[in-house]
């Protein structure tokens, strides 16, 4: 009984110094979104967090639901970058 407790914690343990290597895997990762016309890039790292938000000049003068659209794009392009090498 208690074989097998220790070979439980045993697993259990190995399975934690795996995830701690897949969440450093996953923060190495960067995908980048980028609008269709380039004016705004989000660089996002696999485990979802945003690393770089960039907009380009010429877009600040647009109306604000052109820049919700265009960051919208690229943040939702980065998501689908993210999502891909997990759908294999």
């Amino acid at each position: 009984m208690f074989g097998n407790m220790k070979e439980m914690l045993k697993q259990a343990q190995n399975m934690k110094s795996q995830m701690k290597k897949i969440k450093k895997e996953l923060e190495s990762i960067e995908v980048e979104g980028v609008s269709a016309n380039g004016a705004c890039k989000i660089t996002m790292t696999a485990d979802m967090k945003t690393k770089n938000v960039e907009i380009d000049e010429t877009l600040l003068s647009s109306e604000a639901y052109v820049i919700e659209n265009a960051i919208k794009i690229a943040v939702n392009l980065s998501l689908i970058h993210i999502s891909e090498p997990t759908r294999r």
